[in-house]
């Protein structure tokens, strides 16, 4: 259960070891059932120690300059948390009071004030100024030469980070309830200020109360109340008279509880507790093996990458490996007579663009010749005697499908590199044009454009293809 939660402007230059050392001087100047004695500190962000019932914790997330120490003490069934945390980056001190219960919990007393560690602080000036006065667990006792900062908090334009107390007492003097006691219950929560004198209290109340002249009556001393105005100038001043309350302990509790609700409703934003900085940690640290991952699977992608082009090259050097074997082979099954008496053909200028080549158009030449022989001539003998002896690769007839299956009405030709590779094309493209050239003989060069074509204009530039390198 969350007791009490208040927000204050932290210095701009306060480091993260005066606010370690002003939370060990807090725990110093405890009492000896509150205190953790012999506690030595040199400079570490996260540290813990721990005697007997009682825990001070110090932890951090330097990646967002955040700081956060807790205070753990667990009495009569009942564990008290002290958290306070400093926003290096927002310049805010983050201040929570905490309790559970277990089942044997004594009550607790309802003469609640705020935490000591404020009053420390306030002490060792961890506080940025931002009001008009300080922050104080004394009360600002008003005189004559006071009236500019009555005007300034309650008519001016000042913003005031926390709410202003106005006790005004009688005629007399005598005050509705305990200014001392009272400032310091509310110190870090709330300015307390005290009007003894005139100093035009009573125009000053006419503006925050519009039951001045016509509210209680004649019978109630106005002055004699204690009123509090909240940085929120849309929100209504409370005013607390003592004739409602049985005593003025009541009366005083009665304006700690409100003040002390008034902070909890208060919005935090972003602002992380205790446990809200652990899981921030936790997910740092989650994103942190993340970041490490990813990084190793780039070094692993990498590194598949690297090897996945070695083994493609490998196995282009492989299949031109093959080729000159199947190459040999071909030579040494084409290179003599049915008898081996000697070399059939004499090989001239041209090179063959894979192995292989020459023999395959050679016999498709005599296939062609002996459909026109005589068929019982000596002619047609010889043609039917090589055709047998000799076979051709299926090269062509390969290649001619590759090319018919690369070549399709609006498909990208970048998209069929590996077909057009095997077929024995290289491909080079710019911004409007592909280029092909087969073999690497740039007499075998086919420019097409890059517009997605129709059936038609697919199957045309298919056929100037076959007809110059097949037909």
């Amino acid at each position: 259960m969350l007791l009490f939660s208040t927000i204050l402007p932290a210095r701009a230059d306060l480091k993260p070891e005066e606010f370690y050392q002003t939370m060990i001087a807090w725990n110093n100047k405890s009492q000896d059932q509150n205190r953790i004695r012999d506690i030595d500190w040199n400079g570490e962000m996260i540290a813990q120690y721990r005697q007997d019932n009682l825990s001070l914790e110090f932890d951090c997330l330097e990646e967002e300059s955040l700081y956060a120490a807790r205070f753990l003490k667990t009495d009569g069934g009942i564990n008290w948390r002290t958290d306070a945390i400093l926003f290096g980056s927002s310049h805010q001190i983050l201040i929570q009071l905490d309790r559970t219960y277990s089942e044997d919990a004594a009550n607790l007393n309802q003469e609640f004030s705020t935490p000591r560690l404020i009053s420390v602080m306030i002490d060792n000036n961890l506080f940025a100024q931002q009001d008009v006065m300080p922050y104080s667990s004394q009360p600002w006792l008003l005189n004559e030469s006071d009236q500019p900062l009555l005007e300034k908090i309650f008519f001016g334009d000042h913003y005031q980070s926390i709410p202003v107390v106005l006790i005004t007492g009688d005629i007399q003097g005598n005050l509705p309830v305990n200014a001392a006691n009272l400032a310091w219950r509310l110190k870090g929560t709330a300015h307390v200020l005290v009007l003894k004198e005139d100093l035009s209290g009573p125009q000053i109340l006419a503006a925050q109360d519009p039951w001045w002249t016509h509210g209680y009556g004649t019978k109630i001393d106005k002055r004699f109340q204690v009123s509090v105005t909240y940085p929120n100038r849309e929100e209504t001043t409370e005013f607390f008279f003592p004739h409602d309350y049985q005593d003025r302990q009541e009366l005083q509790n009665a304006i700690c509880s409100r003040i002390f609700q008034y902070n909890l409703q208060l919005e935090n934003g972003n602002l992380p507790a205790w446990m809200v900085l652990k899981a921030r940690k936790i997910e740092h640290q989650a994103n942190e093996e993340t970041r490490q991952y990813q990084a190793e699977k780039e070094g692993m992608d990498e590194m598949f990458t690297i090897l996945n082009d070695d083994v493609n090259s490998l196995s282009s050097q492989i299949q031109e490996l093959q080729q000159e074997n199947q190459a040999m082979l071909m030579s040494i099954k084409t290179g003599g007579s049915k008898k081996g008496t000697g070399s059939l053909l004499n090989v001239g200028e041209e090179t063959e663009l894979y192995p292989g080549e020459m023999s395959d158009y050679v016999l498709d030449a005599i296939r062609q010749a002996l459909n026109t022989s005589k068929p019982d001539g000596r002619k047609a003998a010889i043609y039917q005697d090589l055709l047998k002896a000799n076979q051709q690769t299926g090269e062509i007839e390969k290649r001619t499908a590759l090319i018919k299956n690369a070549i399709l009405p609006g498909e990208s030709l970048d998209k069929q590199m590996g077909e057009l590779k095997d077929a024995g094309f290289t491909l080079t493209s710019d911004h409007k044009h592909y280029k092909l050239i087969y073999g690497n003989d740039p007499r075998y060069t086919f420019v097409f454009g890059k517009t997605p074509s129709d059936y038609r204009a697919a199957k045309n530039n298919v056929s100037i293809i076959l007809s110059k390198l097949f037909k």
